[in-house]
């Protein structure tokens, strides 16, 4: 089809991504009309127009900056992209401003508060300068710790580091912050966040698990590709949920050894037996620890909600505690005046770091 300025100007399809022009630049109204057809929002995955031109690349980018120049007062840095130079500058800029802060996913969980604010600022920086690099045909997966100094691995994990930090931060109310403000609305534009859903990923487990009287055969293209499918997925839990994952890995792994000792069960039946087990544990420890009751703990522990100052059932289970066999029990014990303040820190350090991650699905 050949375009004449009036469809040219006039054309309207907020899908449009994409505008190829093969002429000599148009006049400043005509090249901000026609080129703003490729700005029209329409869905997440669009981010920028782009514009291809085949007569004088050069010419039109001196055009455009002087049309900009007339009918927005020099605001272009508002209208226009970066260009792949400053876009790779902006992201390898992010990325080290970042590492001045963590120079690794794991040693997030060392930075104190002002640290873990500043850490949510950098990477929401950087998600932003990696969303600006995705868009142009000149990035490709290869460049990620090559040209740009961190790979993909990293960013999924600085990511699920990210999502929790930012939790904790929200429960902090950060807006009354003045020296460290953070956007804890901030939608990240990098990530995929579409990620395989968890009943899913049961079900393909349940595929390995045999059933009736039929004999059990192992390896399949098909059961391969299954198999890759939940490897890959556990390995991405971890890097957000790494308590829940491990216990989904020993399960797959059991059933991968010995699948007829899962004859006729159900995954998710088991793995929620895990779970329970687990925070069981965890709740005996506590309770032979601070010496209380294990009932009226299970009750806090089962309502607790780590956005509230106080949990439903505390002072009950404050008044079960037994200072004198704690005491007795304990290598280094507190003294009384600081008894029922440390149990209640750390019963809330339990809660986040052992059993809630066990929740989440």
């Amino acid at each position: 089809m050949i375009v004449v300025d009036r469809l040219l100007t006039g054309f309207d399809a907020p899908c449009l991504s994409t505008l190829f022009i093969d002429r000599q630049p148009m006049q400043p109204h005509d090249l901000i009309q026609a080129f703003s057809r490729t700005n029209r929002l329409f869905d997440k995955n669009k981010k920028y127009g782009q514009i291809v031109t085949f007569q004088k690349p050069k010419v039109f980018e001196e055009e455009v900056k002087n049309a900009l120049i007339l009918y927005s007062n020099g605001g272009e840095t508002e209208v226009l992209a970066p260009t792949w130079e400053e876009a790779t500058d902006n992201f390898i800029t992010a990325i080290e401003e970042m590492r001045e802060i963590v120079s690794s996913p794991a040693e997030v969980e060392n930075l104190n508060e002002a640290e873990l604010k500043k850490f949510i600022k950098a990477y929401q920086k950087l998600d932003r300068a990696y969303s600006s690099v995705q868009v142009y045909t000149d990035f490709t997966e290869d460049k990620m710790g090559t040209v740009f100094p961190i790979n993909e691995d990293e960013i999924e994990e600085f990511h699920g580091r990210y999502k929790n930090v930012l939790e904790e931060i929200k429960e902090d109310d950060p807006e009354t912050d003045e020296v460290e403000p953070i956007d804890i609305f901030y939608e990240l534009e990098s990530v995929k966040t579409e990620e395989i859903n968890y009943e899913y990923i049961l079900n393909l487990i349940q595929a390995f698990v045999p059933s009736g009287d039929d004999e059990y055969e192992l390896i399949s293209k098909v059961d391969q590709k299954a198999m890759n499918e939940v490897d890959q997925y556990i390995d991405q839990l971890a890097k957000s949920n790494e308590k829940l994952a491990r216990l989904m890995r020993h399960l797959w792994n059991n059933i991968q050894q010995e699948p007829e000792n899962y004859r006729d069960q159900n995954v998710s039946n088991l793995l929620e037996d895990m779970v329970q087990g687990t925070s069981y544990e965890v709740q005996q420890e506590f309770s032979d620890k601070w010496q209380v009751d294990e009932e009226e703990l299970a009750y806090v522990m089962e309502n607790y909600n780590p956005k509230k100052k106080h949990q439903n059932g505390e002072q009950e289970l404050q008044r079960t505690a037994d200072y004198s066999t704690y005491k007795e029990k304990a290598e280094e014990p507190v003294s009384k005046l600081k008894y029922g303040k440390t149990m209640r820190k750390e019963l809330d350090k339990v809660m986040k770091e052992e059993i809630l991650p066990l929740r989440r699905q």
